[in-house]
């Protein structure tokens, strides 16, 4: 999009006004403030920020007056990251119209100062540096909000692949977890005919008349059409009804019933479906579920998602959709319940199958093992042969802002144990790898200071389940050493068959494995993590000169 540097004062009244250079050559003094319209016959001319002018009917002088609230215009080098921040909770909509770039995996409002832009921002990926100026994205506003309330607001953002599908919806789900009611962007570069002469005015208008957003997205597209027809940006919504669409350069159906001026007036629901009936994905991995509902504008009911086994899949929702996520391998029904004014009308279910990534099950556990595990979209682990081991590696490699993870939950026992090995390369100090036990950090690592593969033991305190996590994420550029985490030989102490003797793994025990413990015991050499939970026989975590003896007594015994 353009700048707005070219302000100054009207000599006979002192009022702001902003230059505009118009088609024909002409340097225009023009009222600063957006106002709304529809093109056509009209009595009243519009100057558009391209400079085309225009006839048209004024619908409003913009959204503070139709609603009677404040506006606050932040402009040029007084916009700052901070001063942007501040004006968050005040306001009912917001409106950006700048230039906006994707970069890495995140998507960014251009900012003309890097004014107030700390070196914590560009370390986390939430801003990025551009000379004496800087680039920000909702990470940036929902960090420095720092819990403050802010009041549900719509945010249009008028920039340039402020929705691209390289920026996987960083931007926009950032704004909706802040607070945000829906966010408006665009998956492409969008041109200002289509921003602000058409899309802008056709939206705006209908809020301004009591429209929700999905009606005014639809009239929008009903009046103009998509992709941007001077270009190919189509315009997409993410709320918390609409999720960041797969493919953003495509057309999209809204759902959000956000107003302007509040709750809309009570529908009646007369009934009402799920659009899926059955759901597969792999342990750690998600599905939606859509909920349809007769009339469509239908708005007095509430949702009730439950799974009948939440060890296999857990349910989230809201009005109009709900996430599924697979736990481990096995079936579950997922059940949405309709309640009006308190009561039951009625249920609708979906049956959800968890399969096992093999591959993951095949390179992570060890021997005997029976881990499950998931992994994160688009980047995570993926299952790769290196030398003599069959391990789980980080496929987000030179992929600035990213993060891939690996997850697995399991039931424990005080004083049960997790084993693993692992390997890191990475940027010192901006990449990292991170091992967490239920949202607890326990390793925290970066560099490339390490030759081989280390070991790690994680004790549970008490009873429960728990939840194991191990995360590469990098920052905004720049990659060093193999940029990479590895995970091999997870081994859980509870698991059958685990603490068998066989340390060497080779399918029998002998006395090479009883040797092989005592050397573990004595300190002489390291165990691999395969090899301690093999040794490991009384699950605690060490392996001992008694439990050698004991490996010794198997080998004797035959």
């Amino acid at each position: 999009m353009g700048n707005r540097d070219n302000f100054g004062k009207c000599r006979s009244c002192g009022q702001q006004v902003i230059w505009i250079k118009t088609v024909a050559g002409k340097n225009m003094p023009c009222n600063p403030q957006l106002v709304t319209y529809r093109q056509g016959n009209g009595k009243e001319k519009i100057v558009t920020p391209n400079g085309e002018v225009l006839s048209g009917e004024l619908v409003g002088a913009g959204t503070q007056d139709a609603t009677g609230g404040d506006w606050e215009l932040i402009q040029g080098h007084a916009a700052t990251g901070p001063a942007i921040v501040e004006a968050f909770p005040d306001y009912g909509s917001v409106f950006v119209d700048s230039h906006g770039a994707a970069s890495g995996s995140s998507t960014y409002i251009c900012l003309t100062t890097n004014s107030g832009i700390t070196q914590e921002d560009y370390n986390n990926g939430w801003a990025v540096s551009s000379g004496g100026a800087a680039w920000i994205d909702g990470r940036y506003i929902q960090h420095h909000l720092n819990g403050a309330h802010i009041s549900n607001p719509f945010v249009w953002l008028g920039i340039c692949e402020g929705m691209k599908l390289s920026g996987h919806g960083v931007m926009a789900n950032a704004l909706v977890e802040a607070g945000c009611g829906a966010v408006y962007g665009y998956s492409q570069s969008v041109t200002f005919v289509a921003d602000l002469t058409m899309y802008l005015p056709s939206f705006t208008g209908s809020l301004m008349e009591g429209a929700t957003i999905a009606d005014a997205f639809q009239t929008m597209k009903d009046e103009y059409g998509v992709p941007d027809p001077r270009g190919d940006a189509y315009p997409i919504i993410v709320s918390p009804v609409d999720p960041y669409p797969a493919n953003p350069d495509s057309e999209q159906t809204v759902y959000c019933e956000w107003t302007l001026f509040g709750n809309a007036e009570p529908v009646e629901i007369t009934g009402f479906s799920l659009a899926e009936t059955s759901l597969e994905m792999y342990v750690g991995r998600s599905g939606s579920l859509t909920f349809n509902r007769v009339p469509d504008n239908a708005n007095n009911y509430e949702l009730v998602w439950t799974s009948s086994n939440e060890s296999v899949a857990t349910v989230t929702g809201n009005k109009r959709r709900a996430n599924v996520t697979g736990i481990s391998a096995g079936t579950a029904t997922i059940t949405c319940t309709v309640m009006v004014n308190g009561s039951v009308f009625g249920t609708a279910t979906c049956e959800a199958t968890v399969n096992i990534d093999t591959s993951l099950f095949d390179s992570l556990n060890v021997a005997g093992g029976s881990l499950q595990f998931g992994t994160s979209q688009p980047y995570g682990f993926e299952a790769v042969t290196e030398g003599d081991r069959f391990l789980a590696k980080s496929n987000n490699a030179g992929v600035g802002n990213s993060t891939a993870t690996l997850t697995t939950t399991v039931q424990m026992s005080a004083g049960d144990t997790l084993t693993f090995d692992y390997f890191y390369s990475s940027e010192s100090n901006y990449d990292w790898y991170r091992f967490k036990a239920n949202g607890t950090e326990v390793q925290h690592f970066s560099g490339t200071g390490m030759s081989d593969f280390a070991s790690y033991t994680y004790t549970a305190a008490s009873d429960g389940a728990y939840t194991f996590e191990w995360s590469y994420s990098k920052d905004s550029s720049v990659n060093r050493g193999d940029d990479c985490v590895k995970i091999d030989n997870v081994a859980f102490s509870g698991d059958a068959g685990m603490a068998n003797g066989d340390v060497d793994g080779d399918g029998i025990v002998s006395v090479s494995d009883a040797l092989l413990a005592m050397r573990g015991a004595m300190g002489t050499i390291t165990l691999t993590a395969s090899q301690l939970a093999h040794a490991d026989l009384d699950g605690d975590g060490t392996v001992t000169a008694s439990e050698a003896l004991a490996i010794m007594r198997m080998a004797m015994n035959g």
